[in-house]
């Protein structure tokens, strides 16, 4: 997309004075307050970069390295979803058609290149979300394991559980039953036959040094 944009790049202006498409092909301009608007909501493209630091006990070395990992984190998502909207931007055949297209990213990609490409990076997008969808069920399952362990409101934690599972579809609802019951049949196929020596969670780390393994338990490398 980055490529694409600027090897067609024409609309800097729409950098410094925002516009959007009429209904007649046309293009109007996007007031300041509009903007912020906007931002507010988009601004939440970039959330997820925090999330390492829920799994710093499980993480060797000093802790001020989960700030860094943090730090380049949020770096490397900026960079790598302001810059290429900027080329499709800049690089879009018509402001007026990308702005009321229904998928605005289709209408560029097959607007500068073919639906080939499209099809590529449709592809990358679906391996994206798959990897997201991971990295969150981790990042959730360690927060409730941590709230159990620390004795923090488990009880508060599951009822809020309960009320979300409530407002789900019946699509959503049996995928989660579906994911939960492969989860169970290779706990009970893999897991438990080994009797505890599959599967050990650190505890908390203490100080600033490498998380601190229990007596009896593998380390990192063993596990």
């Amino acid at each position: 997309m980055t490529v694409l944009g600027f090897s067609h790049a024409k609309n800097f202006s729409a950098l410094v004075h925002p516009a959007i498409g009429t209904g007649h092909g046309l293009l109007t301009g996007v007031a300041f307050s509009g903007v912020l608007a906007v931002t507010a909501v988009a601004i939440f493209s970039y959330k997820g970069y925090n999330s390492a630091v829920n799994f710093a006990e499980e993480t060797t070395g000093f802790s001020r390295t989960i700030a860094r990992a943090i730090l380049w984190s949020l770096v490397i998502t900026v960079a790598a979803e302001l810059i290429p909207l900027t080329a499709t931007i800049v690089g879009a055949p018509s402001l007026a058609k990308l702005t009321q297209s229904a998928v605005p990213l289709q209408y560029f990609i097959e607007a500068t290149s073919n639906n080939v490409v499209y099809d590529v990076l449709s592809l990358g997008i679906v391996l994206a979300i798959l990897n997201a969808v991971i990295a969150i069920i981790l990042s959730y399952a360690r927060i409730l394991w941590s709230a159990a362990r620390d004795r923090f409101s488990p009880l508060l934690a599951l009822a809020s559980l309960g009320y979300v599972f409530t407002q789900q579809t019946a699509l959503l609802l049996r995928v989660t039953l579906i994911t939960m019951a492969i989860g169970l049949v290779y706990w009970l196929a893999v897991i438990l036959p080994q009797r505890g020596r599959a599967w050990h969670l650190r505890g908390a780390a203490a100080g600033d040094g490498p998380a601190q393994v229990p007596a009896g338990q593998p380390a990192a490398g063993a596990v």
